[in-house]
């Protein structure tokens, strides 16, 4: 009897090891699925070109971008002495929207040269020229010799006012993002399949673990939910979209896309999640 007791006694002490073990293994699998999650997230979203071009390059905010760029020129124009009709609407919206297409795409690859000053610079003279000289506002010798002086003095402003205090940064920016979060990405995947694999053998069965995997996505599906409800219902989004000035709305309306796709995904995985626990639960008796 003494012997049946001990048997009893190491069986439940197996199992209660067995349990605790698997408790561990599932709270690691949490912390290693928010991880996953958020980066997936980030992948498809922030870090997508595509992604960010639909949201960003809006016919609203390429004709902000149009009206800061001819506001600039004509500032640029009037210093030159170009009279200010030449100017007018030196950048149409296409021509704006081409331009913020290849920067864009630049920024994405990590170009070191988002923009081209001397393009843009050749373009705008080329369509002040064209004005000038059909209007007949000034002599063609005239038109040159302006036109020469200003593009100078626009490169000069595309290259100091934009290119390296605003677009050097924000391709710095993107590209030690992407190479974090793709870091992040890969080694929350193989911790995650490692965690799996080290459940499977602990309890030598197939839907057991489940249980385990469906409570660790449960978790963290509700816990990066609420930090989405947070940032999207607490006011921070309209903080940070406020220091845009005219860009406000474009860049609220990315930000909480992205928060908001954030908010979704987590609410499957919760759903997910809850259907791995019940298989787990009712076939790893």
């Amino acid at each position: 009897m003494r012997e049946e007791f001990q048997k009893q006694n190491n069986s439940s002490n197996q199992v209660d090891s067995h349990q605790i073990l698997n408790g561990w293994l599932a709270f690691f699998l949490t912390l290693s699925l928010i991880v996953l999650f958020v980066t997936s997230v980030l992948r498809m979203t922030v870090l997508d070109q595509k992604y960010t071009e639909d949201r960003v390059l809006t016919d609203t905010s390429v004709s902000l971008v149009t009206r800061e760029m001819n506001d600039a020129i004509s500032n640029i124009a009037s210093l030159n002495n170009v009279p200010t009709s030449v100017v007018k609407d030196a950048l149409t919206d296409k021509q704006v929207d081409d331009i913020a297409k290849a920067s864009l795409s630049n920024i994405y690859t990590g170009k070191e040269k988002v923009i081209n000053p001397t393009e843009i610079t050749n373009q705008v003279a080329s369509n002040i020229s064209k004005r000038a000289n059909a209007s007949n506002a000034m002599a063609s010798g005239e038109v040159d010799s302006l036109v020469a002086t200003f593009k100078s003095n626009l490169n000069e402003y595309l290259t100091n006012n934009i290119q390296t205090p605003y677009l050097s940064k924000i391709t710095s920016m993107v590209n030690s993002t992407k190479s974090i979060v793709q870091s992040f990405f890969l080694y929350s995947l193989i911790a995650s399949i490692i965690i799996l694999l080290l459940l499977v053998l602990i309890n030598r069965a197939f839907f057991l673990p489940l249980k385990y995997v469906g409570t660790s996505a449960i978790w963290s599906g509700i816990l990066v939910a609420i930090g989405s409800a947070i940032v999207v219902y607490s006011g921070v989004v309209e903080i940070v979209s406020s220091k845009a000035s005219v860009f406000t709305d474009i860049v609220n309306t990315y930000i909480s896309d992205t928060f908001d796709t954030m908010l979704v995904g987590s609410l499957i995985m919760v759903a997910v999640g809850l259907v791995f626990w019940l298989i787990g639960r009712n076939r790893g008796k």
